[in-house]
């Protein structure tokens, strides 16, 4: 039988991914992460404070199922995971005959393998900011918009929002859903602009909290306090909730002091993450949609050290849309050498955050593992 590398890959992402949702869930059974389950229990317990609804959500479906608060916020995250993995599987899978195009899904830089790769990094809000690209996405890809999938994608992005202001990155990949469909279909730019009202007021609003109720020691201790009695492990404030003390100024300082060498570092790996699309012939509506997120990401980059994260959501989100809008460009990939592609692909890997130099990808681990090195 003929070697399928692309149903290899799909056996790989499927088998790894739900690896990781059962490591997770051995981790939430020992009290959760500090940053992975963390981050999704900031609620309202000290005031309306930014990043906060989906926790004070997840404890009012908590209270009210009996289920507990640690296993609600994991089915939560479960059912986004599960079907973020599934939406991008079912919807790259017209690509089979295209084997080596499905190295876009097996890159450093793309989710799946970023999450292999810095598990820390996975099961974070930025799965609600994926599943709000594709349902756009979804909503305008015919000429007969589905209202109610646009409607739907646009509460889930309130709803991301106010969970974590990271979802106001996803605005150009939002607009250009909606401006693509205008194109493709010859909408009079009136209508379109319309349909983009409701999403820039929900980018105020979202601006709005995060900006006017950022959050301090204070609260951060009354959220702590709220979580008393419910299971989780002595060090769960240790991370996104005890971060909520910290102000720009403070995020600044930090960015400041990792240096020339951490700033190199991710220019290189931004550039290395999108290499990949510079053998595609993507059109110019696309460049300028890279080029706009990034400039509208920068200031990000000012006031935080997750330059990983950062990275892998903006070359995420890019490979959504081409998945969505550009079946032919990704089809184009599929005569890419194989071989070249793993060599990319698993030789180096995305780090999360803070590091001076690129992590070593499965190949030059496994090789490193026969002469003896530890990691």
């Amino acid at each position: 039988m003929k070697f399928n590398f692309f149903k290899a890959s799909y056996s790989v992402i499927v088998i790894t991914m739900t690896l990781l949702l059962i490591h997770y869930a051995g981790q939430v059974y020992r009290g959760g992460h500090f940053f992975k389950t963390g981050d999704w229990l900031i609620n309202y317990s000290s005031g309306l404070i930014r990043r906060g609804l989906i926790g004070e959500l997840s404890m009012l479906i908590g209270a009210f199922t009996g289920v507990g608060l640690k296993w609600t916020i994991f089915f939560i995250q479960a059912l986004a995971f599960t079907s973020f993995v599934y939406l991008v599987l079912n919807k790259f899978s017209k690509f089979k005959d295209a084997q080596a195009s499905v190295l876009l899904l097996l890159s450093p830089a793309f989710a799946f393998m970023f999450w292999v790769n810095s598990n820390a990094s996975v099961f974070r809000k930025e799965l609600l900011v994926y599943l709000v690209v594709i349902m756009f996405l979804e909503a305008f890809s015919r000429l007969r918009v589905s209202y109610s999938l646009f409607w739907s994608a646009l509460a889930l992005f309130i709803v991301s929002g106010l969970s974590h202001e990271i979802a106001i990155f996803a605005w150009p990949f939002l607009f250009f859903s909606i401006w693509d469909w205008a194109v493709k279909h010859k909408i009079p730019t009136t209508h379109m602009l319309l349909l983009n009202v409701p999403l820039g007021l929900a980018v105020v609003l979202i601006l709005y909290v995060s900006l006017a109720y950022i959050g301090s020691l204070g609260s951060a201790n009354t959220i702590c306090e709220s979580l008393q009695g419910h299971g989780f492990s002595e060090g769960i404030c240790g991370g996104a909730i005890a971060w909520l003390k910290f102000d720009a100024n403070y995020g600044f300082q930090q960015v400041l002091n990792y240096g020339v060498a951490f700033w190199m570092n991710y220019l290189i790996l931004g550039l290395i993450s999108f290499a990949p699309l510079f053998f595609l012939k993507l059109d110019r509506s696309i460049w300028w949609l890279i080029t706009g997120s990034v400039a509208l990401m920068l200031p990000l980059f000012l006031f935080a050290v997750d330059y990983g994260r950062f990275l892998s959501i903006l070359f995420t989100s890019t490979v959504l849309v081409l998945i969505w809008t550009r079946a032919e460009i990704v089809k184009n990939l599929g005569g890419f050498s194989i071989w070249v592609g793993c060599l990319y692909c698993f030789t180096w890997a995305l780090p999360h955050c803070c590091a001076k130099q690129p992590d070593l990808g499965f190949f030059m681990r496994l090789i490193g593992l026969m002469f003896g090195a530890s990691y």
